[in-house]
């Protein structure tokens, strides 16, 4: 009886995510994904070299952080054309 109410539990999901316009590979990417990560980055933070130093390490963390910037530099771009001073 679990399995029928976690079937209809995920097909309610579903229906949902795609009434919103959302994408739903996103999600099952990232509900497969996340456990593993979690598990890696724990190991990561918990041996006993800092991860934070290497070259390749401040590489990725600039690209991440300059990925979650960048939409907020577009969107005040297009405000900026749209309502010159």
């Amino acid at each position: 009886m679990f399995d029928i109410w976690v079937m209809l539990g995920f097909g309610l999901l579903g229906f949902l995510l795609e009434s919103k316009n959302i994408p739903l590979a996103p999600f099952v990417i990232g509900f497969v994904l996340g456990p593993i990560a979690e598990e890696n980055l724990t190991i990561a933070l918990l041996s006993e070299t800092p991860i934070f130093t290497r070259p390749i390490s401040i590489v990725f963390i600039a690209v991440a952080v300059f990925m979650l910037l960048l939409p907020i530099f577009k969107k005040m771009r297009n405000q900026s054309k749209m309502n010159p001073a």
